[in-house]
Order: C-alpha cells, then structure tokens, then sequence
C-alpha cells in the first residue's frame, strides 16, 4: 500500500486490480510480452505504449498505469515531439491514445514533408541544431 495517509494501491495488473505484492508486479513487469500495448516507428519517431503497474496518479484522481511516449531515434527533432506522453488509467484508453499518439506524429510528419515541398525549407531542428 501506499504511504502518506493514503490506502490507494501502487501496483495494479494491466485489468487495472491493485497488486499488494511488489513480487508479484516484478514478475508481471519483466514480461515484455505483457508490458507491450503498441509499437510503431515513423521515419525516425519511435512511439510506445506500455503497462507499467505503478501508478503515477495523484488521487483522487484514477490510478495511471499505462504509458505512450514517442522517442526520435537520431539526431534533432523536426517535429518537436521526441519525449512526448501521455498516461492513461485503462488498457482500452492506453490503446485508444497509442493510435492518436501514432495520428499525431503521422500529421506532424507530413506537415515537416509539405513545408519542404511548398517552401524548400527545413522545419525547425531538423538540421539538428537549435532554432
């Protein structure tokens, strides 16, 4: 249980049922098959969504246990979206944001494409330097 005069949970299942056993989350967390809700790679954007069991709410809020974030693998970030989040409560809404997350940098993307294409220039950072 969680501390500070709170009995709120720390650890839930991917079902969202509280776990007391911090063991029993470990186990469940080294599986990646189980952690993995999405993955999708856009021209250098990584976006994932994963189950991490903790929560990262603040009650009285609901406990989130899931995670989106986008990653650029490589040098600067066009689209100013590397480390991107979102948190989420369910595994549907989890999945449900995975696919807007996924929208967004798809349209951010081709954005960046039709500012090249319109106006032959660089959208910002993505020479890799500062704007």
């Amino acid at each position: 249980m969680r501390g500070m005069g709170s009995d709120r949970s720390l650890y839930y299942d991917r079902d969202g049922i509280p776990i007391s056993d911090m063991f029993v989350w470990g186990k469940l967390f080294r599986d990646h098959e189980y952690k993995r809700v999405g993955l999708d790679v856009l021209s250098g954007y990584r976006i994932s969504t994963v189950w991490m069991g903790l929560d990262h709410g603040y009650p009285p809020g609901p406990p989130l246990i899931f995670e989106t974030m986008v990653f650029r693998e490589g040098e600067g970030d066009p689209i100013r979206l590397d480390m991107e989040m979102m948190r989420y409560s369910t595994l549907v809404d989890a999945e449900r944001g995975h696919k807007r997350m996924v929208e967004l940098v798809r349209a951010a993307l081709g954005d960046a494409d039709m500012l090249r294409e319109l106006f032959g220039v660089q959208a910002p950072d993505e020479d890799g330097g500062g704007a």
